[in-house]
Parts: C-alpha cells; structure tokens; sequence
C-alpha cells in the first residue's frame, strides 16, 4: 500500500518491508537491507521520512501502529473507501436531558428548590 507522510515525521522500524524509490533507498542504505526479491527494503533500525515523502509499505492502513497512522496518509484507491466509511456509518443524536431536549437556554433546570440559599 503506498501511503504520504503528512504532519510530521514518520519513524519506521525493522518489522516493516518498505517499497522506496531509489533515490529514498539509496539517501538510507546504511539502515537498510534489500528484500530476497529486490524490489522491497527492510529497515535494520529505526529509519525516517519527512513529511510530503511517499513510500510503499506491506501494511494496511487499518493495521497500521498508531504512530504511523497519525502521520502516514494512504493514497490510490484504497483510500478513498477508508475515508468513505465514518461517513457511512449513522451518528448516534445525543441528548442532554431525558426528553430528549438539548436545547439550552441559559436558565438552571429546576426551581432551586434543593438548593439551600447563601443570604441569611
């Protein structure tokens, strides 16, 4: 799956096999192995991409770290069904009192009736 680097800095580890441009294998090769098919990489330790790289990762979106999935923006057609899918599903109405009223209209609920008064 090929995701985008998108609001900061994502750090990836060695249980990952990783598809790079040469350009991002070769600017990292001192952290990175070549895959027996050579058309994948896997990290030795920890290796960095910026925000606005683009990489291919052997990993879907859903089962993506929480790290990863906080910077890593997934692209193509994968993504637009993972996008589409909160909006699908329907909102919960939520309501502040049991009839059902959220309406709010500044005034305390009640009489103040089991409220004992501060003046003397």
């Amino acid at each position: 799956m090929k995701y985008r680097v998108e609001g900061g800095v994502a750090e990836i580890g060695a249980d990952m096999l990783l598809r790079l441009s040469d350009e991002q294998a070769s600017a990292r090769s001192h952290a990175l192995e070549q895959s027996d098919d050579g058309k994948q990489w896997r990290p030795r330790h920890v290796v960095q991409f910026k925000s606005g790289e683009e990489l291919g990762i052997d990993c879907d979106p859903e089962d993506l770290p929480r790290s990863l999935s906080l910077v890593l923006v997934p692209l193509g057609k994968r993504r637009k069904a993972a996008r589409g899918k909160p909006a699908d599903q329907p909102r919960e109405e939520i309501s502040d009192d049991e009839d059902g009223d959220a309406s709010d209209d500044g005034e305390p609920e009640g009489d103040g009736g089991d409220v004992p008064s501060l003046e003397g």
